[in-house]
């Protein structure tokens, strides 16, 4: 398929593409300011740049097509059951986006579940967007990445990123891509793996075992289990609960992943946690759901302060 009609698609099925590179406008598919050019298989845009960073990115991609292609995504996505997308989904509801972005779209599970006029999908695997594609039908899907999101600025109304955002070669790019692509008070919804420190960890058993109900026969199974036959659950404080290594993770804490979003021009709205919403459908106390709000008129770095 030409770059013509390669256009064309992407005008039907509701983009709106800038170049990845310089964000300028695309002519029949290419940026008149830097050349770059839409790539398109099966009538699914390519927006990978000729970066360093882009060509990392594919490779780390045929790593993400094999694993769709050699098991149910389902199963290894831990944590993204049926009742926690409905979950997010009833979070974007409440936002009432026009424009909203699922940036790691995978197989197009949550974008299903989002009602919204118009619906984005970004993913670095071919084989998760083509997955989405037949799920959810024409929609604006594309292969690319965070760090260089083919879209305007002030765009959308809420952009999410369901456990992706440990996985970012360059999280600060990625961030302030998002914050880019986000109108002024727009949200970014994140869900992170947390390492929880000791005194939380100790407040959340606290809250399980002592107050303001003492189950003392809780406490000793699960004394027992932590101490006496297994450290399996010491364990999954400290590590994502994923069945595959990921070739990339980063991790964060409760105080630093505060600061990179404040620094980023983020608010945070509320934090969605098991010990505050006990009936929240997340995978254990080191999930958390971020809900950001954008509070910046000037891009990240603008001035000396931010982003440090």
């Amino acid at each position: 398929m030409d770059l013509r009609t390669a256009e064309q698609y992407g005008k039907k099925s509701g983009a709106l593409y800038v170049c990845p590179s310089c964000k300028g406008n695309l002519e029949d598919g290419v940026c008149a300011g830097c050349g770059f050019k839409v790539d398109l298989l099966d009538e699914i845009p390519s927006l990978f740049s000729g970066s360093a960073l882009a060509n990392r990115y594919k490779e780390i991609a045929r790593f993400y097509d094999s694993v769709y292609e050699s098991r149910e995504p389902v199963a290894w996505e831990a944590g993204r059951g049926p009742e926690f997308i409905a979950y997010v989904a009833s979070l974007i509801r409440r936002m009432n986006p026009t424009r909203y972005l699922d940036i790691g779209c995978g197989q197009g599970r949550l974008l299903t579940a989002v009602s919204a006029p118009q619906k984005f999908g970004i993913d670095i695997s071919r084989k998760a967007v083509e997955s989405a594609v037949a799920l959810v039908g024409v929609m604006a899907l594309c292969q690319g990445i965070a760090e260089e999101l083919p879209y305007p600025d002030n765009f959308f109304d809420v952009v999410t990123g369901i456990g992706v955002m440990h996985h970012f070669l360059d999280g600060k790019t990625a961030i302030r891509e998002v914050w880019r692509v986000l109108r002024e008070g727009g949200c970014y919804i994140v869900n992170l793996f947390i390492e929880t420190p000791l005194s939380e960890r100790f407040r959340i058993k606290l809250s399980e075992f002592v107050y303001p109900r003492f189950r003392p026969t809780s406490l000793f199974r699960w004394a027992l289990a932590k101490y006496g036959r297994s450290s399996d659950e010491a364990a999954g404080d400290r590590c994502p609960p994923d069945s595959i290594v990921q070739p990339v993770y980063n991790g964060y804490t409760a105080w630093s992943v505060r600061r990179f979003f404040r620094r980023n021009g983020f608010r945070v709205r509320f934090v969605i946690t098991k010990r505050r919403m006990p009936d929240a459908p997340l995978a254990g106390h080191h999930r958390r759901i971020y809900v950001l709000e954008k509070t910046r008129a000037e891009a990240p770095g603008a001035t000396g302060r931010w982003g440090k």
